[in-house]
């Protein structure tokens, strides 16, 4: 799983002002013991000035991204320097003339050493908000891996972006490690439309599929024929494609049992989202005269191997600053064989034009939602799904809201 953002990591403003304030007190005495003592405050506007901020970023141990190595560069062009509070602050304001040069140079190496602190706390408060990995307690235990991969890249041509590389996978809680399936290529990139970019790879489903079953190997659904097709089955349904299953067990009651035997898998192309689950289909029969209720016993008339292809749908939900992206999943296409059969061998084509018809409406859904890790203070803005090669792409533009401790000490900056 891989995000981009529009960013600069070396980044430049121009035509910055501001007005500095302090407070200043000064103590003069003479050889006849005389001592003055004089006080007051010192007003700086800065204004035509450049400022210039680079860093590098880089994976931490525990799998956040930090910021590491800002260095500020202020160049003050404009200083207007007035002293006031002392009856001697015009003769002040003339010997302060004489050294603005110096005074020019201090002030860009505390406004420097000031941003230099102040960019590193707000970067790295962000960017520990980010979760490494999100618990999820249903249907079973498990987490969502969302940890650097290595130190995120940095492209300083014009936009100019920053990319992220994430596991992006489901694990178990007890052991968790990456699972062992192949990835999609992600591009390197961002387009220039838009500000943010994240790439979910069907990696990321694949492996929550593979949880599920690893977790419960055997997902097996019992149902009366009426649950399926509106009206009840019994075998003299199929005489005609199926001859052998109505003289082994005539006017028997027909349930069906699917059994998962791999996991779920989805493939995603420009074209569509499409999963793939394979399943044992087990016509089971009975000679009550009522439908067979799950809890009996039934007699297992033969088996199709069976392949279903589920049309999925990829929506984001969730709130702005809390995003998920949900796939659901329905029967779009089924192709069977016959795997074993207690009534001998026969022609399933009949019988495969029978389940197509009825495909919708076959007891096989997918509904798998992945929440999306997010920094505090972010908010998309009209997020948009694009289906690519073996993932897909999640555009936004995006706003950003620092917390309100870091706004105040944007706003009046401690030299």
């Amino acid at each position: 799983m891989q995000a981009s953002f529009v960013t600069k990591v070396s980044a430049d403003a121009s035509g910055v002002g501001a007005q500095i304030t302090a407070d200043w007190e000064a103590h003069c005495c003479c050889v006849f013991s005389h001592c003055l003592r004089t006080s007051g405050g010192v007003t700086i506007d800065v204004s035509g000035s450049t400022i210039s901020i680079s860093s590098r970023v880089v994976r931490n141990p525990d799998g956040r991204a930090a910021l590491t190595d800002v260095a500020v560069l202020t160049n003050i062009n404009g200083m207007d320097i007035h002293i006031s509070g002392s009856m001697l602050s015009g003769l002040y304001d003339l010997l302060v003339d004489a050294v603005k040069g110096k005074i020019r140079s201090a002030a860009e190496d505390a406004v420097s050493n000031a941003l230099s602190s102040l960019v590193s706390e707000t970067a790295n408060h962000l960017l520990a908000s980010a979760p490494v990995a999100v618990n999820i307690s249903d249907p079973f235990p498990m987490r969502i891996d969302f940890s650097l991969v290595e130190d995120p890249t940095v492209a300083a041509a014009p936009p100019g972006y920053l990319s992220v590389c994430v596991t992006g996978s489901f694990e178990d809680p007890d052991n968790p490690v990456p699972a062992p399936l192949p990835h999609a290529d992600l591009p390197i990139g961002i387009p220039s439309d838009y500000m943010s970019q994240a790439d979910v790879d069907q990696y990321l489903f694949n492996s929550a599929f593979l949880l599920q079953y690893q977790k419960k190997p055997v997902l097996s659904y019992v149902y009366n024929s009426d649950k399926v097709v509106p009206f009840s089955l019994v075998t003299s349904t199929f005489k005609q494609p199926i001859p052998n299953l109505f003289n082994a067990f005539p006017n028997y009651a027909v349930a069906w049992r699917f059994t998962q035997f791999a996991p779920f898998s989805l493939a995603v192309s420009p074209d569509a989202a499409i999963i793939t689950g394979n399943f044992n289909w087990t016509f089971l029969v009975s000679n009550d005269t009522t439908l067979p209720d799950p809890q009996k016993s039934y007699t297992e008339a033969f088996v199709f191997a069976t392949q279903f292809s589920l049309k999925a749908v990829l929506t984001v939900e969730g709130t702005p600053t809390s995003p998920s992206l949900r796939v659901q999943a329905t029967p779009s296409d089924v192709k069977l064989g016959l795997a074993s059969s207690n009534v001998g061998d026969f022609d399933t084509s009949l019988f495969q034009m029978f389940v197509s018809a009825v495909v919708g409406s076959l007891p096989i859904r997918v509904d798998s939602t992945s929440p999306m890790p997010v920094v505090d203070g972010v908010q998309l803005q009209a997020p948009l799904l694009r289906y690519q090669t073996g993932y897909v792409s999640l555009l936004s533009n995006f706003s950003l809201t620092l917390p309100t401790q870091l706004m105040d000490k944007l706003h009046t900056l401690k030299l």
